[in-house]
């Protein structure tokens, strides 16, 4: 069978203007009530991390009888937990340090939970979640998003000098910032900690640039106060001169 070049041409148009009014279509079917039912329900969506600490048996050579025997070891696990996700909703979990990205979708659920279990310990790493919908019409609109924090063990928690300090924040097992110190300067923190406590709620980050900033804080103080001193002396010759 021939066709004529004209219908072919014809034929061509009415398939590219048929599919961009199916396109058109397609986005009109996401409309306010649906969108707003999703995002309510993308609300619902949340994460919570566990730290879990617990024991395991490992075989263990032993040099003077040349036998391996079972020795007990401890173990740091940090379990992130994610509930709530629908038939229409699936989330991105992108790992901020590795850049490693898990699609979590319903049929990946546990009992409706999603458990993302990691050992890694010498870093704390931002979790940042991006909860999309998968309906129809509404393919990948993002509804939320959010952040969880892993914290990162604290090697100075293991120091014979920190033994039963875990209220000082140089001690901590875990922490959600880093401490910036080095192990020459532990002591001396712990010392000045007892001797003068600082409080619980400081961060250490912060304890530490307000004393490496010392002298422009005071100078922002003398210029807050000398500021002050003219504007009382300007409004006191203003009263005098009325």
């Amino acid at each position: 069978m021939k066709i004529r070049r004209g219908k072919l041409l014809l034929g061509t148009v009415f398939a590219f203007v048929a599919m961009f009014f199916c396109a058109i279509n397609v986005q009109a079917r996401c409309t306010d009530q649906q969108l707003f039912e999703l995002q309510e329900a993308g609300r619902r969506v949340r994460s919570t991390i566990e730290i879990v600490e617990g024991t395991q048996m490992r075989e263990v050579g032993c040099d003077e009888t040349a036998e391996f025997v079972m020795v007990e070891f401890p173990t740091i696990e940090f379990r992130i937990d994610t509930f709530n996700i629908t038939s229409d909703i699936f989330v991105t979990m992108t790992n901020n340090l590795t850049r490693e990205v898990i699609t979590i979708h319903e049929g990946m659920l546990e009992n409706g939970v999603f458990s993302y279990i990691t050992d890694e310990m010498e870093n704390i790493v931002n979790y940042s979640f991006s909860v999309m919908t998968s309906a129809d019409g509404c393919f990948g609109q993002q509804l939320r998003t959010y952040t969880v924090r892993k914290p990162m063990m604290n090697d100075f928690s293991l120091f014979s000098m920190c033994e039963g300090m875990d209220e000082i924040p140089y001690c901590r097992k875990f922490l959600d910032a880093p401490l910036n110190i080095s192990e020459d300067e532990l002591a001396d923190r712990i010392q000045r900690f007892l001797s003068g406590p600082e409080s619980e709620s400081e961060d250490p980050g912060v304890i530490e640039w307000l004393r490496d900033n010392t002298l422009i804080i005071v100078v922002v103080i003398i210029v807050i106060a000398g500021v002050a001193g003219a504007s009382i002396v300007i409004a006191k010759k203003r009263r005098e001169s009325l």
